[in-house]
């Protein structure tokens, strides 16, 4: 987060019961991720796992995902938006890069040049 000071910059995390994961353990997990422009969600029942299951062409519910998304991404009634890009940290899955993080910093660095330019 300190590499992209802009507050065009935002980090939606969203956390879900898996791998026994409560909502008594998000406070600390937040911990993770402290920037002002960080907003932590616990969704208990993975009703966003489920949505992005199908959107993301996955087996199983989505979760330890990571997305990408430009400026003007919008939720249209029961369809979520398609990411710019994401990465992922699950088992079998191919559809999409595993987890490099200084992959997924230079993806987010061209969407921010491209809003930038907007």
């Amino acid at each position: 987060m300190e590499r992209y000071p802009s507050s065009a910059f935002k980090v939606y995390v969203v956390w879900v019961p898996m791998l026994g994961a409560e909502e008594p353990n998000v406070p600390e997990a937040t911990g993770l991720a402290t920037d002002v422009r960080v907003r932590h969600y616990w969704d208990g029942e993975n009703v966003l796992g489920s949505a992005y299951q199908s959107a993301l062409g996955l087996s199983g519910p989505a979760w330890d995902v990571y997305m990408l998304f430009g400026g003007t991404a919008t939720w249209r009634g029961g369809i979520p938006p398609t990411p710019a890009y994401w990465e992922h940290q699950l088992g079998g899955v191919t559809s999409a890069p595993f987890l490099d993080p200084d992959l997924f910093a230079a993806k987010a660095e061209s969407l921010l040049a491209l809003a930038r330019k907007r």
